[in-house]
């Protein structure tokens, strides 16, 4: 089976995959804040590695010929998706790219031979910390959830510190409720004032927690780039 072996290294789908592994690799948010752009880009990356590892371990002698032009389509697809996101920004060429990649998965799944061993540690088996980096992958996303969670408490409690420091009078029957009126400016002012003490830890809280979200959202990111880096490892080259 020497042919069909030399057939598929030969395959214009090999140039197409690499050049979509390196542009991949070198991709990075432009504004971390976003967690939508972020997260796609993320996923991208651990779709694209994990695709990398299927294709390690799959014998090219058990997949149709016809099945590597379909691989090279979407590969082509995704390769432009993402320099178009390259060139604009545009968080939609990010979930197109994954769309693709999503489509070339369930293409090569079902001919690997080590599908289910990869199906339970995913992305990142192709270094010796494979299991350690998917634990972080996981820990981090939850980091990520947590604070995010922080943050909407944290300004959903200063609405209402605002909404029961704004109360001059509540009467339960019947039902009745009066907010302060300011008569000027000054009245106002010192009425912000006094709420201050209320708000302002809250306010530290919704700082802290956007602040330390961006960090992991950051080493998500990082993290992937280096899990990246280590399936385009020469010992792991498709050819």
């Amino acid at each position: 089976m020497q042919h069909w072996q030399t057939e598929f290294e030969q395959h214009p789908f090999q140039t197409t995959w690499k050049a979509l592994l390196t542009e991949v690799l070198h991709l990075t948010a432009d504004d971390r804040t976003v967690k939508t752009t972020v997260q796609a880009l993320v996923r991208l990356k651990k779709v694209v590695n994990y695709l990398q590892t299927i294709m390690s371990s799959t014998d090219v002698e058990l997949i149709p010929k016809s099945l590597w032009d379909s691989f090279n389509f979407q590969s082509y697809s995704c390769l432009k998706e993402v320099k178009k996101y390259v060139s604009n920004g545009d968080v939609v060429h990010l979930e197109a790219s994954n769309t693709h990649l999503d489509k070339f998965l369930s293409y090569l799944k079902p001919y690997s031979t080590r599908a289910h061993t990869i199906t339970q540690v995913p992305v990142s088996t192709a270094h010796p910390n494979g299991i350690q980096a998917e634990e972080e992958f996981a820990d981090l996303s939850q980091q990520i959830k947590n604070n995010s969670l922080l943050f909407y408490f944290s300004i959903a409690m200063m609405s209402v510190v605002m909404i029961i420091t704004s109360i001059e009078s509540l009467s339960v029957w019947p039902l009745t409720l009066k907010f302060a009126k300011y008569e000027d400016n000054v009245a106002m002012l010192i009425g912000m004032l006094i709420k201050l003490p209320f708000i302002i830890p809250f306010i530290l809280l919704a700082i802290f927690a956007s602040s330390r979200s961006n960090e992991y959202v950051r080493l998500e990111q990082d993290n992937a780039n280096k899990d990246m880096s280590a399936k385009l490892d020469p010992s792991h080259t498709l050819c």
